[in-house]
């Protein structure tokens, strides 16, 4: 190892004289087999080509596999998050004085089922994201169930969501036609996920289904 943000790779004959930042590594991934005596191999793309790393058996290529695959991850995660100047408190973010103006992506992954204003949290996101270019990723478990952990009585939100229809199907496009469009948004496209959600004593996960919607600010005329 030679520091945190490259890999030197013992090679005979000094192929390798210089280590590889991960930064330039474009891709990682395992060949089975080198030649008919079964050697197992990873190759690592760089821009210049790329190279191939021979190890001795089949266990010791996935864990060299799936160590470098992580480091790169790791990497790319962290460049992301030395990008960000600003992180904005969970009760400023959607206030006017508070960053910018607009956001051209906001992604809001299972919180309404779980905040205690999911309405309002919906007509904040509407103000902040940017009404020409600005996108919405939401998902939401259905069929929905609102529970909120801290801050409201009995676990109840302030702001009830209603939901109708017995299929899954039917209550994604009651979501899309009633409560989204009702409060400023329009669906592009929505799919159906598998969510595992932490579970409790009596078991471990618990699979459940989410609806992922894509949408942006509705254009008033259609309104």
């Amino acid at each position: 190892m030679e520091g945190r943000n490259e890999r030197n790779f013992p090679a005979p004959g000094g192929f390798m004289e210089e280590p590889i930042p991960y930064r330039i590594i474009q891709d990682i991934y395992p060949v089975a087999r080198w030649d008919s005596c079964g050697r197992y191999c990873i190759r690592v793309v760089i821009p210049d080509g790329s190279l191939l790393f021979q190890v001795s058996n089949c266990y010791m290529r996935e864990q060299w596999l799936h160590s470098l695959l992580w480091k790169k991850s790791i990497y790319r995660y962290r460049k992301l998050l030395d990008c960000c100047t600003r992180l904005m408190d969970v009760d400023k973010w959607a206030n006017p004085d508070e960053g910018p103006r607009y956001f051209d992506l906001i992604s809001c992954l299972n919180l309404l089922d779980r905040c205690d204003r999911p309405i309002t949290l919906l007509q904040q996101i509407r103000s902040k994201l940017n009404p020409d270019t600005g996108i919405l990723i939401l998902a939401v478990v259905l069929p929905l169930s609102q529970y909120v952990e801290s801050g409201s009585k009995y676990n109840q939100p302030s702001e009830k969501i209603t939901v109708k229809g017995r299929k899954f199907e039917e209550q994604a496009a009651y979501l899309a036609t009633h409560l989204f469009q009702e409060n400023g948004f329009q669906v592009l496209r929505w799919t159906r996920l598998p969510y595992l959600c932490e579970g409790d004593l009596d078991q471990a996960f618990y699979w459940l289904n989410d609806a992922l919607f894509v949408m942006k600010v509705a254009d008033p005329c259609d309104s």
